[in-house]
Order: C-alpha cells, then sequence, then structure tokens
C-alpha cells in the first residue's frame, strides 16, 4: 500500500469519527472511523480504532505531523474532550472551529419535540 504525501501546510482541516458497523469473523461489531479532509475535499487518511478519544486523534495528529505536514491554520472538529487542547499541542497557533453540524445536533438536544 503507497502511503500518500502530504502538503507541509493546509489552510482548513475537517477531522471527525463516525461509527460503522464492520463484520469480522463471523462478528459484527461498532469501530471509530477517523478521517480527515484538507481544504480541497481530499480524504489525508482513514483510521479504524475502537472508540473515539482524545489519544486516538493524538496519534492521526502525530503520523500527520510525522509525514511532513509542519503546519494547520483552521480544524474543525466535535467537541470530543481534550482534542482542541490536543491539537493545538501538535499543531502551534492553529485555529480550533467547532464543527457546525455539531453545534446544531447539540442545540436541538435543548428544543421540545
Amino acid at each position: 500500500m503507497a502511503i500518500k504525501t502530504f502538503k507541509k501546510c493546509y489552510p482548513f482541516v475537517f477531522v471527525d469519527c463516525m461509527y460503522v458497523t464492520i463484520r469480522s469473523e463471523y462478528e459484527s461489531k461498532e469501530s471509530a472511523v477517523y478521517y480527515d479532509i484538507d481544504d480541497h475535499k481530499n480524504i489525508l487518511g482513514i483510521w479504524l480504532k475502537e472508540t473515539e478519544s482524545k489519544h486516538s486523534w493524538m496519534q492521526i495528529f502525530d503520523e500527520i505531523k510525522s509525514r511532513g505536514v509542519e503546519d494547520i491554520f483552521f480544524i474543525s472538529m466535535d467537541g470530543v474532550s481534550g482534542l482542541e487542547d490536543g491539537a493545538k499541542e501538535i499543531f502551534k497557533g492553529v485555529v480550533v472551529q467547532r464543527c457546525i453540524v455539531h453545534l446544531i445536533r447539540n442545540s436541538l438536544k435543548t428544543c421540545s419535540k
């Protein structure tokens, strides 16, 4: 499998995780699929993990950095606890924007049905 090369700098990166059911060895289970999309809608990578966590995202950000990305100006992400601080730890000066989809979803929780 070829390893995708990255640019040194990305103006905007969208990071998220979605849960999918994966069947393996006669067993189906939910898995977290992490993905990063750059400013031109290119997928930077897809990672499979057991759950979504700051620790998993830190591993992904470390991998992206080790593959040549020196700077990201803006990252759009959800509200996973500690994720914003983790992103800023690896990409100094990054501006983190809470994803509008997550903001809408969270605000609708307070609306009556």
